[in-house]
């Protein structure tokens, strides 16, 4: 449809996440059609609501973001956000309807990111995505 890519990365600012990051920039090295979402995911809790968890999840996103444009992604193709995590089901809706919203074929989650997820839920977030994700393409990286 578009003459460019966008990729949606669910993140968290763990050592997890960062791999995702130079995982998706190491593949779409050298092409200036791709562009990216960076989404902090944030638990559902009170802590995570907090201005200080949310100024945390920013100064990770920016560094996130600084990383792929290190990478030789040029800094306006790369867009920053957070997410609050909700229920099993509206986390994986809520990506979705992100990467909906952005315009992003292609969500990208780390299988050790999200932890507080799979304590909460015993199962990935990915494994939802994958079953729920119609028309858009879920890249588990490990």
């Amino acid at each position: 449809d578009s003459m460019y890519h966008r990729i949606l990365l669910a993140l968290d600012g763990s050592a997890a996440s960062e791999k995702e990051a130079a995982y998706v920039a190491e593949i779409v090295s050298g092409r200036d059609d791709v562009y990216f979402h960076l989404a902090h995911v944030l638990p559902p809790s009170t802590l995570a609501e907090s201005e200080s968890a949310r100024e945390a999840a920013r100064e990770t996103l920016v560094r996130l973001r600084q990383d792929l444009c290190d990478g030789g992604v040029s800094p306006e193709r790369v867009d920053i956000g957070t997410l609050q995590g909700g229920t099993e089901s509206s986390l994986s809706a809520a990506l979705l309807d992100l990467a909906r919203d952005q315009q992003c074929g292609t969500v990208v989650v780390g299988r050790n990111s999200l932890p507080w997820y799979r304590e909460v839920f015993h199962q990935h977030p990915a494994d939802e995505l994958v079953r729920r994700a119609e028309g858009i393409a879920v890249w588990v990286v490990e």
